[in-house]
């Protein structure tokens, strides 16, 4: 079962006047299948935590690990593809392209990625669209969407390479709250079916408790929280 492991990460903030931990010695890991909630204010850390994990920001101390396999000590080039089609990103905002259907978009991910299995792609992709309910909608627009059905979407552009781990900041931030349970039911259930790992980043309590765990970061540290 393959595990990402953060261990003793450390993050700090420097401007001319001083320097601000975020986070501060924290450990935490994610395996297959598994989901994990992550909670606090705005500005604890949250986000950054999630974009140490994913490579795409390097904490002044601590490591990341896929596999018992040190992430920042991997060649630049072999980390940047491994990161291709281990991660899946979703965001508060979908970042759908508005010139392009949401196949196009889809399609475009696998283009970046080097893929050119384009039969197999457009099946993987189709197949999604089929659990996340929109393939119907498979040749529209963004701009014709609903916002539900815009971050439905964007979470099938992010899981379409069938990822091992899918990263979610605030997912469910700019949905009402009918669309927002839709969102959290959907992903929990494409965690399950194929057993990608879930890290969410989160405000919403419902959303988090309805995860496997459930964390706090609080003044830099991290507490796991028991479930209501």
């Amino acid at each position: 079962m393959s595990s990402l492991i953060a261990k003793n990460i450390s993050m700090s903030f420097a401007n001319s006047q001083h320097s601000m931990n975020v986070l501060d010695d924290i450990s935490l890991e994610l395996v297959e299948g598994q989901s994990i909630g992550i909670i606090g204010s705005s500005g604890c850390g949250k986000t950054t935590l999630l974009q140490i994990l994913a490579g795409l920001e390097t904490p002044v101390t601590g490591s990341i690990y896929y596999d018992n396999v040190n992430l920042s000590e991997s060649n630049k080039v072999q980390f940047h593809k491994m990161r291709s089609s281990l991660f899946g990103f979703v965001y508060q905002f979908h970042y759908l392209l508005e010139d392009l259907t949401l196949l196009e978009n889809c399609e475009l991910s696998f283009q970046i990625m080097g893929s050119k299995s384009h039969a197999v792609n457009r099946q993987s992709i189709f197949t999604i669209f089929e659990e996340l309910g929109i393939f119907h909608l498979k040749d529209n627009y963004p701009f014709m969407l609903s916002g539900g059905e815009r971050q439905r979407a964007a979470i099938a552009r992010a899981v379409a390479h069938k990822p091992t781990f899918l990263l979610m900041d605030e997912p469910t931030g700019n949905l009402d709250s009918d669309n927002a349970g839709i969102i959290q039911e959907l992903t929990i259930n494409l965690s399950k079916k194929f057993n990608m790992g879930i890290l969410v980043a989160t405000h919403d309590m419902d959303y988090a408790n309805k995860l496997d765990e459930v964390y706090r970061i609080e003044n830099g540290k991290l507490q796991k929280l028991d479930h209501e």
